[in-house]
């Protein structure tokens, strides 16, 4: 299973949809927030099944603030961070991953790249694919095969 993820894209498409393009066998698409309405410019995969929630400047949005979803066997919480005050640490984050007793965390808002692996759960944010702070434009891709979760990033 192989799952694009993108935040704050803050309606920069074009880069959202080179990555689709690049991953276009990819089975989710997921959007972590500011921007979320943005994949209604986009051409996802037919088989694709696109999920988003919303962020501090989706203020319009009807998208959830986080959600738990399961991909596979891999219990996955996605949300965009700014609740969980995740440009200063991870900690408020980290008790409610682990209150709900997900493996990987999915976040964004700071606009950086960050992965790593804590007290048995993975902390992952795909960086922005609309306004990157530093480098170039970035994802994420989450691939699942036998229960085992592989956290990479991607640029465009």
């Amino acid at each position: 299973m192989k799952v694009l993820i993108f935040s704050d894209s803050h309606g920069n498409i074009r880069y959202m949809q080179c990555a689709i393009d690049i991953h276009y066998d990819c089975d989710y698409v997921l959007h972590l927030g500011d921007g979320a309405s943005d994949a209604d410019y986009l051409v996802i995969p037919k088989n694709a099944v696109y999920i988003g929630v919303r962020g501090n400047c989706d203020v319009y949005s009807d998208a959830p603030a986080e959600l738990t979803e399961s991909f596979g066997k891999v219990k996955t919480l996605l949300c965009h961070g700014h609740n969980y005050f995740v440009k200063s640490s991870l900690s408020a984050y980290e008790v409610h991953a682990r209150a709900l007793g997900v493996s990987v965390a999915l976040y964004g808002h700071t606009h950086e790249r960050h992965l790593e692996y804590r007290n048995g759960i993975y902390f992952f944010n795909p960086g922005s694919i609309g306004r990157q702070t530093s480098g170039r434009h970035s994802y994420g891709l989450m691939s699942i095969s036998n229960g085992q979760v592989l956290l990479s990033h991607g640029e465009v």
